[in-house]
C-alpha cells in the first residue's frame, strides 16, 4: 500500500509499472483525499491498483481492507510516499521466508513494510495500524546509499523525493556528496522519464489534475531537479546548471565534480556541454559572419548551437541580432518567445522581443490608412482601444457609448480598422467631426483583434490603455472608476470590474435583458494569481497603465482566443492586478462567441501549463530562500556567524536576485 497525497499519483504509477516490468505481483493501494484524482486513477490503472480515500485519523488501518480483496500469492507494500524507486526494487521488496514482514526502520518509526499474504501478514498489517510492535518481523536498517550516490548492486535508500507540477522531481543531496553525471544519469533519469510518461497518461485522463502545488519545505539550493525538456519547460529562478539526458533536464547540484567549473563558466557567460562528453558550441564563426555583414550565415550557425543546447543563452542573443540584422523580425519574435516562456524574467531578451516587434508593427503602420481628421493632441487620462471587422452595425453604437462617459473629454478613441469588408470608415468620420480624440488606422490586410490592440496601445498617448469591442456596453463612469483605482494603488498596472451579461445584441447597460448564462453577470473574486491559473478571469473591460506595455510587453499574437487572459497572467504572478467590485460594462454573448468556446480549449492548457509552470518555478525558489533562512539561523545559533557566512558563501552563486538575498549579501556577505 502507498499512502500518498495528489501530486505523488504519477510516482505510483510509476512504482505500477516498474513491477509489471519486472513481473512481480504486487497489490499497491494509493490513499488519495481528491476524488478528481481517483476518477484519474481509474482511468490509468487496473484492478491491481487500489484507492483509498484515505481520510480517517488512522488511514494505515485501511490496509487491512486492503488485503481481503488480494491474491493469495500477491503480498501488499507499504511505502513512504516520498519514494525513489530504482531501476530494480527487487531487493527492497524481497520478503523473508517465513517472516510476515520486512520493516525498514527509519525516523519515528518503521516507514517501509512489505507484508505477505495470507493471517500472519494481515496480523501484521493491524499490529502496524494500531501502534504494535510487528511480531516475527524480520528488521534492517536503512541502506546508507542514496540513489543517485549507490553502485550497480548495492542497496539504496529510497526516500526523500517529491514530485512538484508533475515535472520537477527533487532528491534530497548532499552539497560534499560525491556525486558523478553517470551515477545522476544511469540511477535518476530513467525513474524521471517513467514518472513523466505516467504524469502524461493522469493528465490526458483528466485534464484538471495539474494543479500549482506548494514546494516542500525541504527544499534547498543544494537539490538536483529535474523537468521535461519540452518547451515552455519550467525554469528555476535560481540560476541551476541543465544536463539534457534522453529528453529530460537534470539541474546539477553544487558540489558534483564538474558542477564548479560549469558554474564558473555560467557565471561568466561562457558555454558549457550539456550532454556528458559533448563539445561546446564553437561561437566564433557566427559572430565573425555577423561582424562580416551576414547575417544570414550568422542565423545558420547561431541556430545550430541552439540545436546543441537550448539553453545557450549566448547562442540565442546572437541568433536575436542576426535576425534583426537579416531583417527577418517575425523569425526573432518568434525565437524570443520560446526563449520567454522558459525564462519569463530574461528582461534582455524581452526588450529585444518589444523591439522587433515595434519593427513589425511599425512597417504595418507605414503601409496602412491612416485618418486623424480632427484630432488634437491633448493629456488624454484614457485611450480606448478598438478593433472592428466587419462591425459597421455597431459602431455607431460603440462610438456613442464611449464618448458618453464621464470622462470623455479626457478620452482617446484609437479604432483599427482590420481590413474590414465594410464601411465602418465612415461612421468613424463623423464622430471625428464632433470629438477632437479620435485617430483611426485601416491595415492593408485582416489582422488578428490582438495585433490590431497592439497598434492602437502604440499609437495611443494617453494614461491609461482600455480595450473595448464594438458591441459591448459601459457604465457610464467605467473609465472615470477604473481609472481612479489606478491613480489610488500604484502598485496595480490592471484593474477590472464586473461584467453585465445579455444574449440581446444593441442594448445598452443601463436597459437590457440579462443572459441566463452564469446568472446575467461575471462577478469576480478579488484576484488571485493561483484562481486566475485554474479560472480565466478579468473580464472584457480592463484598464492598464501604459507605461504596463512598456515595462512587460504587448499582447502576445500567437493567442488567437486568450491573449487579454495571458496579459493578466503576466501582471498577476508580479502581483500587479486588482478586481473593483462594481459594474462597468455589459457584454453580449453573441451565438458566435458561445460557439468559439470549445475552440479556445486547447489554447488556454497551452496558456496555464506556461503560467503554471512559472508559477511553480516561483514557488520552488521561494521555498529555496525561505528554507535558507532556517539553514542560517540553525547555523548562526549553533556554529556561529562565520559558519553561516561561510554556508551562504556556498550557496550565494545559485541564488536570484531578489530583495531578500539582497538583504542576506548585506548583513552575510
Amino acid at each position: 500500500m502507498t499512502l500518498a497525497a495528489r501530486d505523488d499519483l504519477a510516482f505510483v504509477l510509476a512504482l505500477r509499472q516498474r513491477l509489471d516490468e519486472l513481473g512481480l505481483r504486487w497489490t499497491v493501494a494509493c490513499g488519495c483525499l481528491d476524488p478528481a484524482a481517483l476518477r484519474a486513477l481509474g482511468a490509468v490503472s487496473h484492478p491491481g491498483l487500489h484507492a483509498l480515500p484515505a481520510t480517517g485519523p488512522q488511514p494505515l488501518a485501511e490496509a487491512v481492507a486492503a488485503l481481503e480483496g488480494a491474491a493469495a500469492d500477491a503480498p501488499v507494500l507499504l511505502l513512504d510516499p516520498r519514494v525513489i524507486v530504482p531501476d530494480d526494487p527487487r531487493p527492497l521488496l524481497a520478503v523473508p521466508s517465513g517472516a510476515p514482514a520486512l520493516l525498514f526502520g527509519g525516523g519515528g518509526g518503521p516507514v517501509r513494510a512489505a507484508f505477505a499474504p495470507g493471517p500472519a501478514g494481515r496480523a501484521a498489517l493491524e499490529a502496524l495500524a494500531a501502534g504494535r510492535p510487528v511480531p516475527g518481523a524480520a528488521t534492517a536498517p536503512p541502506p546508507a546509499a542514496k540513489p543517485w550516490l549507490a553502485q550497480p548492486g548495492q542497496a539504496v535508500d529510497c526516500t526523500g523525493a517529491r514530485l512538484i507540477m508533475q515535472r520537477f522531481l527533487v532528491p534530497e543531496a548532499q552539497a560534499t556528496a560525491p556525486l558523478t553525471r553517470n551515477l545522476l544519469a544511469g540511477r535518476l533519469a530513467p525513474f524521471a522519464r517513467t514518472v513523466l510518461g505516467m504524469a502524461r497518461a493522469l493528465r490526458q485522463a483528466d485534464p484538471d489534475h495539474d494543479p500549482a502545488p506548494a514546494a516542500p519545505a525541504w527544499l534547498g539550493p543544494h537539490h538536483a531537479l529535474f523537468a521535461a525538456d519540452a518547451a515552455p519547460a519550467p525554469l528555476l529562478a535560481i540560476p541551476q546548471l541543465p544536463l539534457v539526458l534522453e529528453g529530460v533536464v537534470l539541474y546539477l547540484p553544487p558540489g558534483m565534480p564538474g558542477a564548479d567549473q560549469a558554474l564558473t563558466a555560467h557565471r561568466a557567460g561562457q558555454p558549457w556541454p550539456v550532454r556528458p562528453g559533448a563539445p561546446a558550441p564553437d561561437l566564433a564563426p557566427a559572430r565573425a559572419a555577423l561582424r562580416a555583414g551576414r547575417p544570414r550565415q550568422a542565423v545558420a550557425a547561431f541556430d545550430a548551437a541552439l540545436g546543441a543546447n537550448r539553453h545557450h543563452r549566448e547562442a540565442l542573443l546572437g541568433l536575436l541580432e542576426a535576425l534583426a540584422g537579416a531583417g527577418d523580425d517575425p523569425a526573432c519574435i518568434a525565437a524570443a518567445q520560446h526563449h520567454l516562456d522558459s525564462y519569463p524574467d530574461d528582461a534582455e531578451v524581452a526588450a529585444l522581443l518589444h523591439a522587433a516587434r515595434l519593427r513589425d508593427l511599425g512597417r504595418e503602420a507605414a503601409a496602412s490608412l491612416r485618418d486623424d481628421t480632427g484630432y488634437r493632441p491633448g493629456d488624454f487620462l484614457v485611450s480606448a482601444l478598438v478593433s472592428t471587422y466587419a462591425s459597421e452595425a455597431f459602431m455607431e453604437e460603440c462610438l456613442t457609448d464611449l464618448l458618453a462617459q464621464t470622462v470623455a473629454e479626457r478620452l482617446e478613441i484609437i479604432v483599427i480598422d482590420a481590413a474590414s469588408p465594410e464601411n465602418e470608415a465612415a461612421v468613424v468620420r463623423r464622430f471625428q467631426q464632433r470629438h477632437h480624440g479620435i485617430r483611426f488606422l485601416r491595415t492593408p490586410a485582416r489582422i488578428g483583434i490582438y495585433r490590431a490592440w497592439n497598434h492602437a496601445a502604440l499609437l495611443a498617448s494617453g494614461r491609461y490603455l482600455t480595450p473595448f469591442s464594438t458591441n459591448d456596453r459601459l457604465a457610464p463612469d467605467a473609465y472615470a472608476t477604473l481609472a481612479a483605482a489606478l491613480d489610488n494603488t500604484p502598485g496595480a498596472d490592471l484593474v477590472f470590474g464586473d461584467t453585465r451579461l445579455t444574449d440581446t445584441p444593441h442594448q445598452t447597460f443601463a436597459a437590457h435583458t440579462p443572459s441566463a448564462h452564469s446568472g446575467g453577470a461575471w462577478v469576480w473574486p478579488q484576484y488571485s494569481f493561483e484562481y486566475n491559473l485554474a479560472s480565466c478571469t478579468g473580464g472584457p473591460h480592463p484598464m492598464l497603465r501604459r507605461s504596463a506595455i512598456e515595462a512587460h510587453g504587448l499582447f502576445d499574437e500567437r493567442h488567437k482566443a486568450l491573449a487579454d487572459q495571458d496579459f493578466f497572467m503576466r501582471l498577476g504572478r508580479l502581483g500587479r492586478v486588482r478586481h473593483i467590485p462594481a459594474f462597468t460594462g455589459l457584454a453580449w454573448l453573441s451565438p458566435s462567441a458561445l460557439s468559439d468556446e470549445s475552440h479556445t480549449q486547447g489554447e488556454l492548457r497551452t496558456l496555464r501549463e506556461r503560467h503554471r509552470a512559472a508559477y511553480a518555478a516561483d514557488g520552488a525558489a521561494l521555498a529555496v530562500l525561505n528554507n535558507l533562512l532556517a539553514e542560517l539561523d540553525a547555523t548562526i545559533a549553533l556554529e556561529g556567524r562565520e559558519a553561516a557566512r561561510r554556508f551562504y558563501a556556498a550557496h550565494r552563486p545559485r541564488l536570484g536576485a531578489s530583495a531578500l538575498t539582497a538583504d542576506l549579501d548585506r548583513l552575510l556577505g
